[in-house]
């Protein structure tokens, strides 16, 4: 991570899920909420607080006009 300061790495292993949602958005280069919910076996507040972090950290974008 060159250049990116330690706390990013550090925000992001702060929620449980963030990673994994992370590295399946990536595998399936994007998916819709219900699909990762199914994939990741999550809650729906689970994966929308983890997407909201995500959002925030500028790390994932909402794609409005999909699904």
């Amino acid at each position: 991570m060159s250049g990116q300061k330690p706390e990013i790495l550090e925000s992001l292993l702060k929620r449980r899920w963030n990673m994994a949602v992370l590295a399946e958005l990536e595998r399936s280069r994007g998916a819709k909420f219900v699909t990762l919910l199914k994939r990741l076996k999550l809650g729906r507040a689970s994966l929308t607080v983890t997407l909201r972090d995500l959002v925030t950290k500028g790390l994932v974008r909402r794609n409005a006009g999909y699904g």
